[in-house]
């Protein structure tokens, strides 16, 4: 009896034994096609996502409905019973915390549910229902002119006299930051590089140890520290040769100050090349005259030449293309429709000023007029150039005669290209003149000029009505010279004037390389004139989104080129939204929230 009951004892244990080892292999099992099936839902999630980056990055026609069309992946021995992308918010927000906080923007939002199931034998054999996932994807759109400082090369900025940042920076590349007598930024600054103190190493300058600071929330931090130990490489500055560098950005400024150790993504235009992703579209790109057979999509609904209302275009042989108007050859330019615009009109007083289109005949008591005309001045900042003898042939854009005359782009953006390349290949430009009164035709939200080549502007632009609904104004250009109020075409080099000057300005820098220095932001802005003791006051922001690639000749201080002015700077705070200059460019920035196991 003793031997039979031990022996079914055993037997018990065996079995129990048996049947633990069968449900511990049916869990495991379990668990190794609940984590196959995971692996494939999160595949399903990276396609979503994958696929939504490339639409919205292209600025591909009809992507948004692209977006919600989206299929599933092919996973061999997987299917997916649910693989749906709903819209689930499409307007503006104003953010209240993080780096876009006080910023008012344009938000989609997307909710994508994929449910991955294993569909091989070993998978029939356990009842499942696969595994659901879920999360939300985040499209936001940034104006450009959000910023104070937008820089897509790399940014430099060293100031000589204070000076105060009042609005956010972001650089795509690395930051280089220092001072004579202090630079403070007020606000977040981000750079997908790195950011150091002191001089690019190529730019042939000395550093420099006045005051840096940045903003942490609630004051300014100095960029040493103050004593609080961060700086591991004992140089006296706080900065990406630290090795402990992320750490202590986050102590001292509290994720006001962020960069590639933060994760922080490029802020690119949506023009990549398709054909060609090794070599992707330059932001330059944007200004370059149309090319309707070659231009891909993305570079259509960017380039500003397609977005004008008004376009003027100067022939290579120095002559505007003249057309028949009331039987008189006159200057035109071309409005969106392609359509012949009258560019020449004269007022005739013995008709009780009335304007009139064409060219006066003799003896008509009239004031002949135009809105372009053709100038030449000296540029001693190109004269210094091997190639290139500083003669500039300019396209002059008289605004204030747009505004009398009415002549203006409907939509607010006008596109002027002078391919007047006769006396030399880059010696075509275009100039703003009279420039105080912005001319905002009705219906448009302001006022854009923008050209591929350089771009001046002479005197005060855009102080005219400058109320809290006054016109925001952009100029976009190769490069971009401010020329006072005192300039004068024969003269040159002379003492300037004080000049204002409120604008979103797009334009290009010779970076910093062997032994030349950029000029910095501070010399973003190019001057020809003494400004020593005069201010230059301007109101806007300022983007350098490429190197020049016709103004190339290099920074160089002093005269006969020029002296610096009094910087009296500023963001605009008008520019804090979604409504700015008309055609001003976005980035567009993506991301992944909310992920979630969903119940099945």
């Amino acid at each position: 009896m003793v031997v039979v009951v031990i022996g079914i004892i055993l037997l018990g244990l065996a079995g129990g034994m048996t049947g633990l080892a069968v449900h511990q292999t049916r869990d495991r099992a379990r668990y190794e096609l609940y984590k196959d099936e995971f692996a494939a839902a999160e595949e399903g999630l990276n396609k979503v996502f994958g696929h939504v980056q490339f639409l919205v990055k292209m600025g591909a026609p009809d992507y948004l409905q692209k977006i919600l069309s989206t299929t599933p992946p092919v996973v061999a021995g997987y299917s997916f019973p649910t693989f749906q992308v709903t819209p689930t918010f499409s307007g503006v927000e104003t953010e209240t915390e993080g780096q876009w906080a006080g910023m008012t923007l344009n938000r989609r939002r997307y909710r994508a549910d994929v449910t991955a199931l294993k569909t091989t034998d070993l998978a029939r054999g356990i009842e499942h229902s696969g595994v659901a996932l879920r999360q939300t994807l985040e499209i936001t759109y940034i104006p450009l002119y959000n910023y104070a400082i937008f820089y897509d090369p790399i940014m430099e900025i060293a100031p000589g006299p204070a000076m105060d940042v009042i609005g956010r920076v972001h650089a795509n590349g690395d930051m280089y930051v220092q001072s004579n007598s202090g630079l403070t930024f007020r606000k977040q600054v981000t750079a997908h590089g790195d950011v150091y103190h002191g001089r690019h190493p190529d730019s042939g300058q000395a550093n420099s140890n006045g005051a840096v600071s940045f903003f942490d929330g609630g004051g300014q931090v100095s960029m040493t520290g103050g004593g609080t130990g961060w700086d591991s490489n004992s140089d006296g500055w706080i900065d990406s040769r630290d090795t402990n560098w992320g750490a202590a950005a986050q102590d001292l400024w509290n994720a006001y100050l962020r960069d590639s150790a933060d994760g922080v993504q490029t802020l690119a235009i949506p023009i990549p090349n398709v054909n060609d992703p090794i070599h992707p579209f330059s932001p330059h790109d944007i200004i370059e005259r149309a090319d309707p057979a070659g231009d891909t999509y993305s570079l259509k609904q960017e380039k500003f030449e397609y977005k004008a209302g008004l376009t003027i275009i100067a022939t290579a042989t120095g002559v505007i293309p003249r057309s028949a108007y009331n039987g008189r050859q006159v200057l035109m330019g071309k409005d969106a429709a392609g359509n012949n615009v009258p560019l020449e009109y004269y007022i005739d007083h013995d008709d009780g000023d009335a304007i009139k289109w064409g060219l006066a005949s003799a003896g008509v008591n009239a004031t002949e007029k135009s809105v372009v005309r053709v100038s030449q001045f000296q540029d001693a900042r190109e004269g210094r150039r091997a190639d290139h003898n500083g003669t500039q042939y300019s396209i002059d854009v008289d605004l204030a005669n747009m505004v009398e005359s009415g002549i203006m782009p409907s939509n607010g953006i006008l596109y002027v290209s002078n391919e007047d390349t006769a006396a030399g290949a880059d010696n075509g430009v275009v100039r703003v003149v009279n420039g105080a009164q912005a001319p905002v035709a009705p219906g448009a939200t302001g006022f854009t000029i923008a050209t591929d080549d350089p771009i001046y502007v002479r005197g005060d632009f855009n102080t005219a009505n400058q109320t809290e609904n006054g016109p925001l104004c952009m100029v976009a250009g190769d490069a971009v010279t401010i020329l006072s109020n005192a300039w004068n075409d024969s003269v040159g080099y002379a003492v300037a004037s004080q000049t204002t000057v409120n604008a979103v300005c797009i334009n290009g820098i010779v970076a910093s390389a062997d032994g030349h220095y950029s000029g910095g932001v501070e010399n973003s802005f190019r001057f020809l004139e003494n400004w020593s003791g005069r201010a230059f006051n301007f109101s806007g922001s300022i983007l350098v989104l490429w190197e020049s690639e016709g103004a190339v000749g290099e920074w160089w201080y002093g005269s006969p080129v020029y002296q610096a002015p009094n910087r009296n700077w500023a963001w605009d705070l008008r520019l804090g939204g979604v409504n700015g200059p008309p055609g001003a460019p976005r980035v567009v920035e993506m991301v992944r929230n909310d992920w979630q196991v969903a119940e099945r």
